[in-house]
């Protein structure tokens, strides 16, 4: 019986809200701003990755691997506070043999991620860190500090859009717009711009082409959907 009564109730809540845009004529439009900034973060994604048929052995050379780039980063300047570790995946390594799957020695795994703010040490971090033992850049990404204030400015843009967009559709029906009945923010982008290609073009030129580093600039989007009513004569 509970039940019954919550279900009519949701029932008449959105009833009413269909009743309220079918009793007047309006019109619904999607908005969508868009701000372009030069990024300046960088965010790294590392893998470190080895095998060996014990674990033992396996285990210290992966630990020596990560406190040596932990290190390096140390030395590079990164800040302790930007850098993140996962700990070890260790597990049986598999493989194929005449047909039949076989034990093949063991893997050690481990991930580093850092943000990195003074570009000019790209080169020579992508230089060295490709020189570890099991190392793998996984993903470059940039970023943006201030990514909250320009979102907010996104929003004002795509609101500002959407009730252009509305006002110029009214118009071909010689209407006009008056007050929202609805107002919805979508999901905008994140500020964060993946550089695969990038990363790409590093490994063809083993790390030595610099002109394949460009940080451009990257687009903070922000998308809102608004309901207007629509009046006409």
């Amino acid at each position: 019986m509970k039940k019954s009564i919550i279900s009519l109730f949701l029932i008449f809540m959105l009833s009413g809200t269909a009743w309220a845009f079918n009793d007047k004529p309006y019109v619904s439009v999607v908005g969508t701003g868009v701000v372009e900034v030069v990024p300046d973060e960088m965010y790294w994604t590392l893998r470190i990755e080895n095998f060996g048929p014990e674990i033992r052995p396996l285990s210290g050379m992966q630990s020596e691997v990560v406190a040596a780039v932990i290190r390096f980063l140390a030395e590079s300047k990164i800040p302790e506070k930007e850098i993140q570790t996962t700990r070890p995946q260790i597990g049986e390594r598999w493989g194929h043999q005449n047909g039949r799957r076989v034990k093949d020695g063991y893997y050690a795994a481990s991930t580093i991620r850092f943000k990195l703010t003074d570009f000019s040490q790209y080169h020579n971090l992508w230089e060295t860190l490709t020189g570890f033992n099991g190392m793998n850049v996984q993903d470059v990404a940039y970023g943006y500090s201030k990514k909250n204030k320009i979102q907010d400015r996104a929003r004002a843009l795509a609101l500002i859009n959407a009730r252009d967009k509305a006002k110029q559709m009214a118009q071909e029906l010689a209407c006009d717009i008056g007050a929202p009945f609805m107002i919805e923010e979508a999901s905008g982008s994140s500020g964060v711009f993946r550089k695969n290609m990038l990363m790409a073009a590093e490994a063809d030129m083993g790390g030595r082409g610099q002109e394949s580093y460009a940080p451009g600039q990257i687009k903070i989007e922000n998308r809102v959907t608004v309901v207007f009513s629509l009046v006409c004569d």
